[in-house]
């Protein structure tokens, strides 16, 4: 039994997906968590199986330089930061064997968000129930682009 999980994260909410396939129960899981790192990394234990392997894809930050960059580019110290707090946490305490930090160019290329959601929805239509399931359509982007990294953990690593 595999369990993934993939990790859009955020400095205050992350999006996160989990999949597992085990001979007595199949587990799809797609929402949103909140709250400090250490809240955030329960929410995501609490449907971490105990039993079998667990492989962990958290989303790599990247500061673009360009005009059409919104924001401070600082910010993303901070989320770089809480990327790499729940990651160590979540392969200490779930004893994760596979890990991997992709930046967004590495696994999703440069198609826009909306092309890319659109293309997982077609191409994963099991994801949809359980993205709609528990998240707001104003926060499923974030939800979304963690189905996109455990999907594309799971091509890489198989």
């Amino acid at each position: 039994m595999i369990t993934r999980v993939g990790i859009d994260p955020g400095v205050h909410e992350c999006g996160v997906a989990i999949a597992c396939n085990h001979p007595t129960f199949a587990l799809l899981k797609a929402w949103q968590v909140s709250g400090p790192v250490d809240h955030m990394v329960q929410q995501i234990l609490d449907y971490i199986p105990a039993a079998g392997s667990i492989s962990i894809c958290v989303e790599g930050q990247q500061i673009y330089r360009s005009e059409k960059s919104k924001g401070n580019p600082n910010d993303m110290i901070r989320v770089a930061q809480v990327a790499g707090g729940m990651l160590w946490a979540l392969v200490c305490e779930s004893g994760a064997t596979a890990y991997e930090i992709p930046l967004p160019r590495a696994w999703k290329g440069a198609t826009p968000k909306a092309i890319h959601h659109e293309r997982l929805k077609r191409d994963y239509p099991q994801w949809i129930d359980p993205v709609a399931a528990e998240t707001t359509k104003s926060k499923q982007h974030h939800v979304w682009d963690a189905v996109g990294l455990l999907e594309w953990h799971r091509r890489q690593t198989q």
